[in-house]
């Protein structure tokens, strides 16, 4: 179980990419960036977005969604979301899951990946941010996904 701690947490930043989220959950939407200092093995992360799913549907309206939870995770050289949707630039990673590399890191910033949403770097994510991962290289962050919610 996680324990979160409200408090000072920033304001949504809003959602004004696409309007895919719309019919579901709303106008006005915002986001948040989320980080744990816990390191996860990315192997874990299929099972991860099937746990967020669950809980969208534990808090959903009507057999609609009110909360959108996006887990990922952030590494040195990006950002990857899981999705139940198979696209061509998804690879599949397990129970019913997909991954597609959503941010890149190049020289100094993130650049957004070629998904049909893309994510706009927000300055305040960077892989300095985040607490290095381990030599091996593969564990990272807990959770560095976007939670959408209506505000």
């Amino acid at each position: 179980m996680v324990k979160v701690h409200w408090n000072g947490l920033p304001a949504p930043i809003p959602w004004e990419l696409t309007d895919y989220y719309s019919r579901e959950l709303g106008e006005n939407l915002g986001r948040k960036f989320l980080g744990f200092e816990r390191l996860i093995d990315p192997e874990r992360l299929a099972g991860i977005k099937s746990f967020t799913n669950r809980l969208e549907g534990k808090f959903s309206e009507g057999g609609a969604r009110r909360i959108n939870l996006d887990p990922g995770y952030l590494d040195s050289a990006k950002l990857v979301l899981p999705t139940t949707k198979n696209r061509d630039h998804r690879i599949y990673i397990g129970q019913g899951i997909f991954a597609e590399v959503t941010l890149h890191f190049r020289s100094k910033g993130f650049l957004p990946g070629s998904g049909p949403a893309p994510i706009t770097p927000h300055p305040n994510i960077s892989p300095s941010s985040t607490k290095s991962a381990p030599s091996t290289g593969n564990r990272c962050p807990q959770k560095a996904g976007s939670e959408s919610r209506k505000h």
